[in-house]
């Protein structure tokens, strides 16, 4: 059984993503959405990282923990989208962030896990709008394999896939989001979960506003 509590993972009440050591600051990445602190560390679960933010609705972050342990991701094994590899390419919980507020350049903020041989991650819009990129992707430098990537979408966008390609420009893996009245509706995958060069890296990228530091 596993419970979550928004910076906490609890697997049967026992084992815990709770630090066993100090975390340790990756980067603080600065977005649209804010600023964002990346801290990783070593559980009780393996290796976490947890998203700490000053500006942004501490509510809208939702779960702003995550483990490699039941995420898909095996940094060790390429991603094959089935268990003898790396079942995904990218592992990461949507938010509500800002999505009410009119003011604001963003409207939905996505966080998560990324295998090793992701290069690229991007936001692709449905309706054929520009297709944006540049998005971080953070690797721990206390935990091997362990990356984390923040990507967003601009606001008023209610229907696009998340997309991850390889060094190459080769899809890994793909998610669809689509915003409802309620919020984000579960990100269904919208591929086989098996890589392919079929669906290549777009050649025109809108690059998003993003610091890292």
């Amino acid at each position: 059984m596993v419970e979550l509590s928004g910076d906490r993972i609890v697997v049967n009440g026992t084992t815990t993503s709770d630090p066993l050591d100090d975390p340790v600051a990756a980067a603080t990445v600065e977005t649209p959405a804010g600023t964002f602190l990346v801290e990783t560390f070593e559980s009780e679960l393996g290796g976490c990282y947890r998203l700490l933010s000053d500006d942004a609705d501490e509510h809208a972050l939702g779960q702003s923990v995550g483990c490699l342990s039941g995420s898909g991701i095996d940094p060790d094994r390429p991603v094959t989208g089935t268990p003898d590899g790396s079942i995904e390419a990218i592992n990461g919980g949507v938010s509500n962030l800002a999505l009410d507020d009119p003011a604001s350049e963003v409207g939905i903020f996505h966080h998560g896990l990324a295998h090793p041989e992701v290069a690229t991650i991007t936001v692709e819009p449905d309706d054929g709008g520009p297709v944006l990129g540049g998005f971080p992707i953070v690797d721990a430098p206390n935990v091997p394999g362990l990356r984390v990537f923040l990507a967003w979408s601009p606001a008023g966008l209610d229907a696009y896939r998340l997309n991850a390609y390889d060094d190459e420009g080769c899809l890994l893996d793909s998610d669809e989001t689509v915003v409802v009245a309620s919020g984000p509706d579960d990100a269904p995958q919208v591929m086989d979960l098996r890589p392919t060069c079929e669906t290549r890296l777009p050649r025109r990228i809108r690059e998003v506003d993003v610091a890292v530091r």
